[in-house]
C-alpha cells in the first residue's frame, strides 16, 4: 500500500527517479568497461565540467576527506571527474542502456 501511494505521488510530476549504479566507479578495476556494468542505465559524460567538479569538491573542506578518496586519491581520478553514472530507479527506460541523455524519453 505504501509503495502504491509513493508511485502515485510521484507520477503527478515526477517522471524519473535515477540513484548510484550498484557498482561504483571508484571502485572497479581501472579499464572497467562500465558501459557493460549490470545497472549503468546512464552514462554521462560530464569532462566539459571536471574542473569545476574538482574545485567543488576541493570548496568542501568539512566534506573533503571522504570526498577527496572517492574522486581525486582513488587511482582513477580522471575516469571519476569526467564521468557521472546513474541507474534507473524509476520511470520510462531509454531506448539504448546506458544512454547520454538523462531527458530521453521524457514528456518536457
Amino acid at each position: 500500500m505504501f509503495m502504491s501511494a509513493v508511485r502515485a505521488l510521484f507520477s503527478l510530476a515526477l517522471q524519473r527517479l535515477l540513484w548510484q549504479p550498484p557498482h561504483l566507479p571508484w571502485r572497479l578495476p581501472a579499464g572497467t568497461n562500465i558501459s557493460s556494468c549490470f545497472g549503468t542505465d546512464f552514462l554521462i559524460d560530464i569532462r566539459q565540467f571536471a574542473d569545476k567538479k574538482r574545485a567543488a569538491i576541493l570548496e568542501h573542506k568539512t566534506q573533503l576527506p571522504g570526498l577527496e578518496h572517492l574522486y581525486l586519491l582513488n587511482g582513477n581520478t580522471e575516469w571519476t571527474l569526467n564521468r557521472e553514472v546513474f541507474r534507473l530507479a524509476w520511470g520510462p527506460r531509454p531506448k539504448r542502456v546506458p544512454s547520454s541523455d538523462l531527458f530521453e524519453g521524457l514528456k518536457l
